[in-house]
């Protein structure tokens, strides 16, 4: 299963990969076989779906949905892959309140699991750290990159990827010196492994840490070097994310033409995909208040008109709320599940005093009557 998802997750073509599918079911299989190669085909179309326009559709929830329908019935393994996926795929658009549920199945699968994970075990649990990363929970998103770490190449772009986030992780935590520390790292796999728009992002997270020591001449080479490498090499988003970065540090330098110049192509980037919302908040907060500091009042009208609108829509969807509110609901999940595993434990524990006491009767009738036998075997006739 794992070496049919590895040789078909990258297929752009819909026709290319119901042939690989049809093949497969035509092999002789058993009926569970079968479900399975059928959940892998559902998911890799609903990915390629989704690929194709980089927005929301019907196909591809609608295959989604069948995929976990028929993964919860089958196989554990493939359900924790399936509601990673579909989870993901409201992630990527912001909808953190819709996959909610998908990462938690697949969250508790996890921590429940005896044994390593075997489908796709790096993709599984990187999805999942950046997902309970960004609802704040940032002591599960560091067990998850941890335990990817583990199991990743060094060669892989994964395994830069992983040291990044962990560096993320510890610069949310506070814990610089130990962020500083993994993306130094990652900017030593990255150069190792040809990875240039990762090593871009790790400039631009060091970048961060120079900002908040107020080393302002090493940030912003930091970022313009990010923003370059970005550029160069296709980095769009990470070019976008940079930009606004820098039009930040501009601003705190009371250097507003700068800020302007690099904040104006990050908007029209942000602008161009549905997915981006939170960004172009970002930007147009900073133009507003760069409007301000400028008596510009055509400007500062026009940017909190523009602001309203997209307030109102991140307020939805992946707004300072919303995730306080997942958050919350994704502890008490936690705690429930806490609850009924110690409930289960507690009826096992009472489960395992009855059977011994059900055999130390047993044993202590057949005790008493082989003493009985006995006794009446030495009794004289």
């Amino acid at each position: 299963m794992n070496n049919l998802i590895e040789l078909n997750k990258s297929k752009t073509n819909e026709k290319a990969l119901e042939k690989v599918f049809e093949k497969e079911l035509k092999k002789e299989n058993t009926y569970s076989e079968r479900i399975n190669i059928e959940i892998i085909h559902a998911t890799l179309l609903a990915d390629l779906y989704y690929k194709e326009n980089e927005i929301l559709n019907p196909k591809s929830e609608t295959l989604y949905k069948e995929a976990v329908a028929k993964a919860l019935k089958n196989n554990s393994e493939l359900t924790i892959w399936v509601h990673t996926q579909f989870g993901f795929y409201f992630y990527t658009n912001s909808l953190y309140k819709n996959a909610l549920p998908y990462f938690l199945t697949a969250s508790k699968l996890i921590d429940e699991s005896i044994s390593d994970l075997t489908i796709q075990p790096t993709e599984v649990l990187k999805k999942n750290a950046f997902y309970f990363g960004m609802i704040e929970d940032y002591t599960k998103e560091a067990i998850y990159l941890k335990k990817a770490l583990k199991i990743t190449s060094e060669n892989s772009f994964d395994y830069g990827t992983l040291l990044n986030s962990l560096g993320r992780n510890y610069a949310k935590n506070g814990n610089n010196e130990l962020a500083a520390k993994y993306y130094n790292e990652t900017l030593r796999i990255s150069k190792l492994n040809n990875d240039e728009v990762r090593y871009a992002k790790a400039l631009g997270d060091l970048a961060g840490l120079f900002e908040e020591n107020k080393n302002w001449a090493k940030a912003e080479e930091f970022l313009l070097k990010d923003i370059a490498i970005s550029k160069e090499h296709n980095g769009e988003r990470n070019t976008m994310y940079a930009q606004i970065q820098l039009g930040n540090l501009y601003y705190k330098k009371n250097n507003y033409d700068k800020a302007l110049e690099v904040l104006n192509p990050a908007e029209i980037y942000a602008r161009s995909k549905s997915n981006l919302k939170g960004f172009e908040e970002q930007i147009a907060k900073l133009k507003l208040a760069i409007a301000i500091k400028q008596n510009d009042d055509k400007t500062e009208l026009e940017q909190r008109r523009r602001l309203d609108t997209l307030s109102l829509y991140v307020s939805k969807t992946d707004g300072e709320q919303v995730i306080n509110r997942i958050n919350l609901e994704a502890r008490k999940e936690n705690i429930k599940l806490q609850l009924v595993a110690a409930k289960a434990q507690a009826e096992k524990q009472v489960l395992i005093k009855k059977i011994v006491i059900g055999i130390s009767v047993v044993l202590l009738c057949l005790i008493i009557l082989m003493f009985i036998v006995y006794k009446r075997k030495l009794k004289p006739r």
